[in-house]
């Protein structure tokens, strides 16, 4: 009993610890909201408009230990992203990041079925709007 709770603690350490994060999605809603807004706001004042679905798959990893996010997708397609700052949070993970001049935020978060949502924000507006990627059913995976 004792090796299997000091073996429990470890991999418990290890997950919470861990410095890489991959995100798998395969369906994701483009949104917006109003600018003057957070996010959050606007969930709560049903503001939020999915302007777009799609289908197929994209891995997001976050590596913590090189402060950079890789994003590949169903046609091969890679991003990279360079974290710019790690933000405190309750959630499983909150960063900003940059690519080509252009900068986002990027949380991982239990949602409210217990599953896993990843969240992609753009900080550059659009018609006064705030707009972003969403994903309610991400796989997410502590490595």
């Amino acid at each position: 009993m004792k090796t299997f709770l000091s073996s429990l603690f470890l991999l418990i350490s290890f997950i919470v610890n861990s410095q890489i994060i991959e995100v798998k999605i395969e369906k994701w809603g483009k949104y917006l909201h109003p600018e003057n807004m957070t996010l959050h706001t606007a969930m709560e004042l049903d503001s939020v408009i999915t302007t777009y679905t799609g289908i197929g798959k994209a891995i997001y990893t976050f590596n913590l230990n090189t402060n950079e996010i890789v994003m590949v997708d169903s046609k091969n397609i890679i991003k990279k992203f360079n974290i710019v700052k790690v933000l405190p949070t309750k959630s499983v993970l909150n960063v900003d990041a940059e690519i080509e001049g252009r900068y986002y935020n990027f949380v991982v978060a239990e949602n409210y079925n217990n599953n896993n949502s990843l969240i992609i924000q753009n900080f550059k507006k659009e018609n006064d709007k705030s707009v972003g990627l969403f994903c309610n059913n991400a796989n997410v995976v502590f490595k």
